[in-house]
């Protein structure tokens, strides 16, 4: 996590996120690992961490311990990302960012 200064902002951040505010059934259908929970987490960490691509989120994911821990997700590959967030609205996902970064700014 060589871009964040803190690992503590994004664990706060995620701290913001209530389980029923990503909950979807449909998208969630027979997954286990990579639920929208977990891929909306890893986007937000990557947001703030100003990760520029798929590899480096999984990278980065592989490298930190703590990441892990917090997201409850030992690895992803880079392939995975694309696909999961393509069965994830997008304007939900900025819609819940944009509400966390002005709860956290607060």
């Amino acid at each position: 996590m060589s871009n964040i200064h803190n690992i503590k902002v994004i664990r706060q951040c995620f701290s913001f996120l209530a389980e029923e505010e990503i909950r979807l059934p449909v998208a969630d259908h027979r997954v286990h690992k990579f639920t929208a929970m977990k891929c909306a987490k890893l986007i937000m960490a990557s947001q703030l961490a100003k990760w520029e691509s798929h590899n480096q989120i999984s990278r980065e994911l592989r490298t930190s311990q703590v990441l892990q821990e917090s997201l409850g997700l030992p690895s992803i590959s880079a392939a995975q990302i694309p696909r999961r967030l393509r069965q994830i609205p997008t304007e939900m996902l900025e819609a819940m960012f944009l509400d966390i970064m002005g709860r956290a700014k607060s």
